[in-house]
């Protein structure tokens, strides 16, 4: 008899060789669904994504012209079933849009919390040419700063691309959280990128949305990393005394006595 085929070899990462790439690349997703005539096209063979500082398609790294070619291809039917690299591009808040000198909002596909989305407006003249910016979160492990001792994050890590991308007017962001049930006060902070180190603190106004969930509101000059922390070291307000019980009634006044006979 004839003896059966053997199998066939379990897929493998694609391999690319698009110009512009680091020469240490390799690409995160397997060559069932990721090939150079892919639909959706595969980041790994977009020009969008041939850029030398990257080593992979990580979601922290990309800029939002390959943000916006990943997002589609990990979010096609065909490629979210079978590219395990696509989880984090499919089960995050992240937007990509192209603003123009005349401004723009991001709030469709924003991080949340509490039900209510971020949000980010860039005025008129922030930008002389249209530019992808994009609005989305990062887990805490995929960015190098660390969050100070006794301080807590109460809203997503939102990253702000292109990290470093820097306006002519200031960029308003808005930022909802969790407010704490300890009454503590909160810090928005922001880091300069995700290879920075430092944290700087941001003036900011606080509107609240119900008994559990508020918004901090941030003007920024450039793109990076924010997020809302609560702050142990702001001690909640002490308490006031109790008020001192009243005395109690003084007993009525005893009857006279009845008339001697």
């Amino acid at each position: 008899p004839t003896p059966p085929p053997p199998p066939a070899p379990p897929p493998a990462l694609a391999v690319t060789h698009l110009p512009g790439l680091s020469p240490t690349f390799s690409c995160p997703f397997i060559d069932t669904t990721c090939t150079p005539g892919a639909s959706p096209p595969c980041p790994c063979f977009s020009d969008a994504c041939a850029n030398s500082h990257y080593n992979s398609i990580s979601y922290a790294e990309l800029l939002p012209a390959c943000m916006r070619v990943t997002l589609a291809f990990c979010k096609a039917t065909l490629t979210g079933s079978v590219q395990t690299a696509c989880a984090p591009f499919t089960s995050r808040k992240q937007e990509v849009k192209l603003i123009g000198q005349s401004g723009g909002v991001m709030d469709s596909n924003t991080p949340e919390r509490g039900g209510r989305k971020s949000r980010m407006v860039l005025p008129t003249d922030a930008i002389t040419e249209a530019v992808e910016l994009g609005m989305g979160e990062l887990a805490y492990d995929e960015f190098t700063a660390k969050m100070p001792n006794g301080r807590y994050a109460k809203s997503s890590y939102i990253s702000l691309t292109p990290h470093g991308k820097t306006f002519l007017k200031l960029v308003d962001v808005e930022i909802p959280f969790t407010k704490s049930t300890s009454g503590y006060g909160i810090k928005v902070m922001k880091t300069s990128s995700e290879t920075s180190s430092e944290w700087i603190e941001l003036p900011y106004t606080i509107n609240d949305v119900d008994a559990t969930t508020a918004v901090a509101t941030v003007k920024v000059p450039s793109f990076s990393i924010v997020v809302v922390a609560e702050d142990e070291s702001s001690v909640p307000p002490p308490s006031p005394p109790p008020q001192p019980h009243p005395p109690p009634p003084s007993p009525p006044p005893s009857p006279p006595p009845p008339p001697s006979p």
